[in-house]
C-alpha cells in the first residue's frame, strides 16, 4: 500500500491520549529563562554556584575542597532537541529518511532559552505539534511500500492482517528492536503492550497501517523525547543504571541515541573499564565531532557572525558563503584540536592551524584557501582572532571593528559577562561612529563618552579587553591603522586586564590570547559551559564538585595540564556524572 507524506489522521490523536506524552511534563523541566543571578548583578561569577572557596583543593592537590562523594549534581528532566530528534532517526532508521523528508524535520522548532541548544523550555502547542506531525510523517516514508516495510524486517510484509502484536514473533521483535533503540532501553511488558495496541489501531485498516501506528507512537513516547533518569538505589542519591549511563553518554557525545555496540554494553553491565573504552571508541565516531562543533557553535555565539556588506562583498551568495565559512572555519579548527591530538586549553587560544575553503575568508587572513589545513600569520592566534569571533557590524565612518561588543564577547568567553546598562544611560549616538570628529579614534570615543563613574566600572574590562583586538576591522581583517574619511589614525592596542585576580599588562591580540590560555579561569569556563551544555541547564550548586574536577584536569597540576579530549573522557566516565541527587 504505497503512501506519500500526509497531515497526521485521527489515529495520531488516539496514540497520545493513552500515553500523556507531556503531561506534567513542565513542572519536572529546569527553568531557563533567566540569566545566572550573578551575571545579573555584574560580580563577574556566572558559575551559578558552581566555585569553591580559594584553590579550590584541599591543600594536597587530592579532590577538591570540601568535594564529598555525595556531592553530585542535581537530576533534571532533559528534553531531546530538534538536532537529537534528527540524529537518533538518521541512526536508527538511516540516512534516507532524514534525507528525504528534511523540511518536515526541520519545521520542529529549535529554539532554546539558554546559551545551549541542549536548554530548553517545556514544549509549545506549535512545537508539540510539528514534533507529531514529523512522528507521522517519519512512519508514513518507512511504510509506504511492500519494499520499505521489508527493509524495516525482512518478515513484515507477510504479516497477516489482523495479526496480535503481543504473539507474532515478527512483530515482537519489531517492537523489542526499535522500541529499545528509540527508547534508550530495554522494553518492560507495560511497554511491549502498549505497543501492541498502538499497532492495533492501525491494523484494523492494514498491516502497513498498524507498523505506522507504531512507529509514530515511539517516535512521540516520552522517553524518547526525554531523557528520564530512574535509577537504582534508595535515598536521595542515586546510581544511573547501565543503559541510563549509555544513554547520558549518546546524549553528550553524540546528541543521538545509543549504537548497537554501546546498547550491548549496556545489556553486559558497562563497567568502569568498558565505560571508558566505549567513549573512547565514541569521539572516534564523526558524530562526534558533529555534536562538539556544535557546543563550539552556541559557547562562541557564531550565530550571530554578522553579514558583511554589500561594499566589502559585492555578491549575495559570497556573502552567505561568508559567513558560513567563518562559523565553520571556527568550529573545524576547535573538533580537530580536541579530537585530533592532545589539544589543550591553551591550544585553542594560541594554536594558528586554520581550515579555509573559502576565498574570502581567506582574503581576510591574507591566505591562500586551502582544502585542508593552513597557517594563519603570525600577528594571529587561536580562537580569539579567528574572524567567526571578533567580526562586527560595520561602523559607519570608520573601517574600525566595535570595541565594546568585542570586549562583552570576550567578557562571556572567560565567564565574566557584564550586566547592560539602563538604557538612559546610553549616549545618544554610539561613540564607536565617528561622526563630525574625525580626528579621534575608536577606543578614544569610548574613553571619553564613558567617563563617568556610572559607566566606567564595566567599561574597564569592556575596553580592556576590546583594545587588544583593535587592529583587526570589522570583518576581522588586518588594518594598519584606523581611518576616518581621509585621516589614518593609529591604533594603540595596549591594555590592562585583570586575569585570575591579578592585572596583566596586554601588548596585543596574540598576548592576550597567550595570558588567557595559561590563566586559571580561562579553563574554568571552559569546563563550566561543557557541564552546562551536557547537563542541559544552568549550572547549580550541587555541580560545583563535578565542575571543578573538570576544570582541575584542564588547568593541570605541576604545569601538566590534560588535553580537552582526555578531561572530556575523564568527566563522561566520572562517578559525579553517573550519579544524580533526586528532588
Amino acid at each position: 500500500m504505497a503512501r506519500g507524506v500526509r497531515t497526521a489522521p485521527w489515529w495520531v490523536a488516539a496514540l497520545l491520549l493513552p500515553l500523556g506524552c507531556y503531561t506534567g511534563a513542565e513542572s519536572a523541566v529546569q527553568d531557563t529563562d533567566s540569566a545566572d543571578t550573578a551575571a545579573e548583578a555584574g560580580d563577574g561569577d556566572s558559575s551559578g554556584g558552581a566555585t569553591t572557596d580559594g584553590d579550590g583543593t584541599d591543600g594536597d592537590g587530592g579532590v577538591p575542597a570540601g568535594c564529598e562523594a555525595d556531592d553530585v549534581p542535581s537530576s533534571a528532566l532533559v528534553r531531546t532537541n530538534r538536532d537529537g530528534i534528527v540524529n537518533a532517526i538518521r541512526d536508527v532508521f538511516g540516512d534516507e529518511v532524514v534525507d528525504d523528508l528534511g523540511p518536515v524535520l526541520e519545521a520542529i522548532p529549535a529554539l532554546h532559552v539558554g546559551e545551549f541548544s541542549t536548554e530548553l523550555a517545556p514544549p509549545s502547542y506549535a512545537e508539540v505539534s510539528a514534533q507529531v506531525n514529523a512522528a507521522f510523517t517519519v512512519a508514513s516514508h518507512l511504510t509506504r511500500n511492500d519494499e520499505a516495510l521489508a527493509a524495516l524486517s525482512q518478515c513484515l510484509p507477510s504479516v497477516p492482517a489482523g495479526a496480535d502484536a503481543t504473539t507474532e514473533p515478527c512483530l515482537t521483535a519489531l517492537i523489542d528492536d526499535y522500541g529499545g533503540r528509540m527508547l534508550r532501553r530495554p522494553l518492560t511488558d507495560a511497554d511491549r503492550s502498549r505497543f501492541a495496541d498502538d499497532y492495533a489501531i492501525g491494523a484494523a485498516h492494514s498491516n502497513a497501517e498498524g507498523v505506522a501506528t507504531l512507529l509514530t507512537a515511539m517516535l512521540i513516547d516520552p522517553d524518547f523525547l526525554y531523557d528520564r533518569i530512574v535509577g537504582e538505589g534508595n535515598g536521595d542519591i542515586v546510581e544511573l543504571t547501565p543503559h541510563e549511563t549509555a544513554a547520558r553518554l549518546a546524549r553528550v557525545l553524540w546528541n543521538s541515541v545509543p549504537d548497537e555496540a554501546l546498547v550491548q554494553a549496556a545489556d553486559e553491565g558497562l563497567d568502569d573499564a568498558t565505560l571508558r573504552a566505549e567513549a573512547e571508541r565514541m569521539l572516534e565516531d564523526p558524530r562526534a565531532r558533529t555534536a562538539l562543533q556544535g557546543f563550539f557553535f552556541d559557547w562562541m555565539e557564531l550565530e550571530a557572525v554578522p553579514f558583511a556588506s554589500q561594499d566589502a562583498v559585492p555578491d549575495v551568495d559570497a556573502r552567505d558563503a561568508l559567513k558560513e565559512a567563518m562559523a565553520a572555519s571556527i568550529m573545524e579548527f576547535a573538533s580537530a584540536t580536541v579530537l585530533d591530538g592532545d589539544g589543550t586549553y591553551a591550544d585553542l587560544l594560541v594554536d594558528r592551524t586554520a581550515y579555509v575553503n573559502d576565498e574570502n575568508l581567506a582574503s581576510i587572513y591574507g591566505i591562500a584557501p586551502s582544502a585542508g589545513p593552513s597557517e594563519l600569520p603570525a600577528d594571529r592566534a587561536g580562537l580569539l582572532t579567528r574572524a567567526g569571533f571578533i567580526a562586527t557590524q560595520e561602523i559607519p565612518g570608520t573601517n574600525a571593528g566595535h570595541l565594546i561588543k568585542r570586549g562583552a564577547r570576550l567578557s562571556t568567553f572567560i565567564c565574566r559577562p557584564l550586566p547592560l546598562p539602563d538604557a538612559d544611560s546610553f549616549p545618544q549616538e554610539d561613540p564607536a561612529e565617528p561622526g563630525e570628529n574625525p580626528t579621534q579614534g575608536i577606543r578614544e570615543r569610548f574613553a571619553e563618552a564613558t567617563a563617568e563613574a556610572t559607566c566606567a566600572a564595566c567599561h574597564v574590562q569592556l575596553d580592556g579587553l576590546g583594545a587588544p583586538l583593535g587592529h583587526f576591522g570589522s570583518l576581522g581583517e588586518w588594518i594598519d591603522d584606523e581611518t576616518v574619511g581621509a585621516i589614518a589614525l593609529p591604533i594603540d592596542t595596549a591594555s590592562e586586564v585583570l586575569i585570575d585576580g591579578q592585572p596583566v599588562a596586554i601588548d596585543d591580540a596574540v598576548t592576550l590570547s597567550e595570558a588567557l590560555a595559561f590563566s586559571e579561569e580561562g579553563p574554568r569556563c571552559l569546563a563550566e559551559n561543557m557541564a552546562r551544555n551536557m547537563l542541559g541547564r544552568e549550572l547549580t550548586d550541587d555541580d560545583a564538585c563535578l565542575v571543578e574536577e573538570f576544570a582541575r584536569a584542564l588547568t593541570g597540576e605541576d604545569g601538566a595540564p590534560a588535553s580537552v579530549r582526555d578531561a572530556l573522557l575523564d568527566f563522561v566516565v566520572s562517578e559525579r556524572f553517573r550519579r544524580v541527587r533526586t528532588p
